[in-house]
């Protein structure tokens, strides 16, 4: 590393360091032995980000082996990269209390100069971290809220599966008026479809990188996004984030969507999960199974039977304010499953469309037409159903 000099407003580089500390960075291992030669446990040395400084802009990357984001600052000085430590850069960026941060690069350490502060840090090599590259796919764009909304609809149903990779991610797709998104794990399915200008692309998007994007996406505005077999890249503004996608092909989940066994219960989302989440307090606190006692009323109820020494049974239930039509009957559900499902309508209505008591069944609100949620309910011991 050559002499490198970069010069910033304080305030702008904090900002910058702490969305690109959203990213996990890359540690260097270094391999460790006693005094006998035998290998230790590597040292691993602090995360890091790269600054690549140009006479009147920078690019910030904090990047490991999946994903990597890029922030581009105006500044003043001598072209060059650096490699240091972020996060103790990022502590004193933001507690110093001059206007502009110096950056002075010599090859083996970074002077950082801040008003009356000085320090200095090693440097590491340049060509040390991990660099993904590229992707050149012809950009498409779409707004932030829908690509915010999509994902934030989805990604809770996914679930990492060594087995079956393609239940970690969010599918993104074409649906029939535009962007598509899905995630489903063996019991469940969440898909949102959104009016818009189609992608022209399928991606498995992993969830790490989901949650990231749903975290940093900037509340309006348009979003370039790139795909292509080996990754993808979202652009905004100054940003620019990168991930691998999941490298799968992933089933069909429509059909899951499409069951309609002729009976259903109309409820205020919001006021059915705030009763189901009541009466599981008397539920085992590990199963939290709560059970709907659908027909002329519509109950929930809940029981755990105490343990060890204690054999009585603890019960409970909550009249719901629901309207349920079809056949009389009992069925039940693990809540978690259930509280990510409604939550995804806030305050609206819905309708639950249910087949039997063990068949799967289906969320959906009239007035957020494209997002449904199907939740499979609790079976019989020793039987099982797979979603997906």
């Amino acid at each position: 590393m050559e002499h490198v000099r970069a010069v910033f407003e304080r305030p702008a580089l904090a900002e910058a360091l702490q969305l690109a500390g959203k990213v996990q960075p890359w540690r260097r291992a270094v391999p460790m032995f006693d005094s006998n030669g035998k290998q230790l446990p590597p040292k691993m040395m602090p995360g890091v980000v790269r600054i690549d400084a140009d006479v009147h802009s920078a690019r910030l990357t904090v990047a490991n082996f999946d994903m990597a984001i890029s922030i581009d600052l105006p500044c003043n000085g001598v072209a060059g990269t650096m490699l240091l430590p972020l996060a103790p850069l990022t502590a004193l960026t933001g507690k110093g209390v001059g206007t502009m941060v110096e950056l002075l690069g010599d090859g083996h350490s970074v002077a950082f100069v801040c008003g009356r502060l000085k320090s200095a840090t090693h440097a590491e090599p340049i060509d040390a971290p991990p660099a993904l590259p590229p992707i050149e796919a012809t950009a498409v764009t779409i707004p932030a809220q829908t690509l915010r909304r999509g994902l934030d609809s989805t990604e809770a149903a996914a679930k990492d599966d060594p087995k079956r990779p393609w239940l970690g991610g969010v599918y993104i797709h074409d649906g029939a008026d535009g962007p598509a998104f899905a995630a489903m794990d063996s019991f469940r399915v969440h898909a949102a479809s959104i009016e818009g200008e189609a992608i022209g692309a399928k991606a498995i998007l992993p969830r790490a990188a989901a949650r990231l994007l749903i975290g940093m996406l900037p509340d309006d505005g348009d979003i370039a996004i790139r795909i292509e077999a080996r990754g993808a890249s979202f652009a905004w503004g100054s940003v620019l984030f990168r991930c691998k996608l999941i490298d799968a092909q992933y089933p069909r989940f429509d059909d899951q969507l499409k069951r309609d066994g002729g009976n259903a219960m109309r409820a205020n989302a919001a006021a059915l999960l705030a009763d189901l989440e009541l009466v599981a307090c008397v539920a085992d606190a590990k199963l939290q199974e709560v059970h709907l006692v659908l027909g002329g009323t519509c109950e929930a109820q809940a029981s755990r039977t105490g343990p060890g020494f204690y054999s009585g049974t603890d019960s409970g239930s909550v009249l719901l304010d629901a309207e349920y039509s079809g056949a009389p009957m009992r069925i039940g559900f693990q809540l978690r499953l259930v509280s990510d499902a409604l939550h995804l309508f806030g305050e609206r209505e819905i309708i639950w469309r249910m087949g039997g008591p063990f068949d799967p069944t289906v969320i959906s609100c009239p007035t957020l037409p494209g997002l449904e949620a199907m939740v499979s309910p609790l079976l019989p011991a020793g039987a099982e159903r797979k979603a997906a």
